[in-house]
């Protein structure tokens, strides 16, 4: 009799799963345009707050946090910042938000270093670590007259502890950005990849808040080149501003 409880108990909580899939996917149809696909990554019921879930659902790719009602019919995205009494489901809800992070994190790096493949080595600014047989490469899509990522080029010594680094550049800033890029590019072909403290001074000098630049110390073509870059990099939709960062484990 026990196992037939037992087994009317699961198929029950199996059957409130796929009606809550149902729910929430058309939920979601209803009140967003155009989305494709849906799907629930995980679900938990929280303990709290009476017929309250958490839910990780990816739609048409995109990873989003949401409170939903039991049946799925009704939800709240729930962003980084919220409040809760229940310590179980606080708990809970920022495991389950810090893997799935880590897991998106992980899937646009994959994407953007397929990218990255497809772009010519002379595109890149590459410096050496200061550990010659160091088997990792971290990749830095930036602009120079980004506030972040001149906070990231300010670390660059502890950047190349760790890795050799590969810069390629994504300005979303003005013309000045693009003739910036251009002309690291243009004289770091002169500098050894190995000579750090060179390639450094040179970043640095481009990087400085108050560096300004003459337009006509680059072509046309040569800044052209850098937008082709930016688009390639922006084309899957991945990388949604700059800096963005990676690591590999990969020959330099």
């Amino acid at each position: 009799m026990k196992k037939v409880l037992l087994s009317f108990g699961l198929a029950l909580m199996l059957f409130g799963s796929e009606n809550f899939s149902t729910n929430f996917e058309q939920s979601i149809k209803d009140n967003f345009e155009n989305v494709e696909k849906v799907e629930i990554i995980t679900l938990d019921r929280l303990q709290g707050v009476e017929n309250l879930n958490f839910v990780i659902a990816k739609i048409d790719g995109n990873v989003i946090s949401a409170l939903a009602t039991s049946n799925g019919k009704g939800f709240m995205a729930l962003s980084d910042f919220y409040v809760l009494n229940n310590a179980d489901d606080k708990k809970l809800i920022d495991e389950r938000m810090k893997i799935a992070k880590a897991n998106t994190k992980a899937e646009q790096e994959k994407v953007v270093h397929e990218i990255i493949k497809t772009i010519p080595k002379s595109r890149f600014i590459s410096i050496q670590s200061f550990n010659p047989d160091n088997k990792f490469t971290t990749y830095m899509v930036t602009d120079p007259e980004c506030p972040y990522c001149r906070d990231e080029m300010d670390k660059m010594v502890k950047w190349l502890r760790n890795a050799n680094v590969k810069i390629i550049f994504a300005p979303v800033h003005g013309k000045s950005a693009y003739t910036k890029s251009a002309l690291m590019l243009n004289e770091s072909k002169d500098i050894n990849s190995s000579d750090q403290k060179a390639m450094i001074k040179l970043i640095s000098k481009y990087y400085d808040k108050n560096a300004t630049v003459d337009d006509n110390a680059v072509t046309e073509e040569e800044r052209d080149l850098v937008l082709d870059d930016a688009k390639k990099l922006f084309s899957k939709g991945v990388i949604k501003g700059v800096p963005f960062t990676f690591t590999v484990e990969e020959k330099f």
